[in-house]
C-alpha cells in the first residue's frame, strides 16, 4: 500500500477578504437621502395634474420612498458593517467617511 500526501502552500495577501465598495456605499447613502427628502410634499401638485386623490398619491410616494430607504440601509449597511469589522471602533467613522469620499479602504 502506497500513500501519497500532497501539501499545498497558500500565500496570505495583505488585502482584506471582503472588499469595501465605495460605489455601493455612495448608492446606499443616496437612497437614504431620497428617503429623507420630503418628496411627498409634492403630492397635491402631482395629484392635481394627474386627476387623482391627494391621499392616494401621498401614500404611493411614501411607500416608494420607504422602499428606497430600506434598499439604501441594506446596501450601505453591508459596506459599513465590513468597515466596522476591520477597524477599531474609534477609527470607524473616519474610515467610513474616507470610503464614502475616496472610494477606497
Amino acid at each position: 500500500i502506497k500513500i501519497t500526501i500532497t501539501v499545498y502552500t497558500i500565500a496570505m495577501s495583505d488585502e482584506p477578504i471582503n472588499q469595501v465598495s465605495g460605489n455601493r456605499m455612495r448608492i446606499g447613502v443616496f437612497c437614504l437621502f431620497v428617503w429623507w427628502v420630503p418628496i411627498w410634499a409634492l403630492a397635491p401638485a402631482i395629484a392635481d395634474s394627474l386627476g387623482l386623490k391627494t391621499t392616494t398619491v401621498t401614500i404611493v410616494i411614501m411607500g416608494i420612498q420607504t422602499a428606497i430607504g430600506f434598499l439604501g440601509i441594506w446596501v450601505a449597511g453591508k459596506e459599513v458593517s465590513n468597515i466596522i469589522k476591520k477597524t477599531p471602533k474609534k477609527q470607524a467613522p473616519g474610515k467610513i467617511w474616507h470610503v464614502l469620499v475616496h472610494g477606497t479602504f
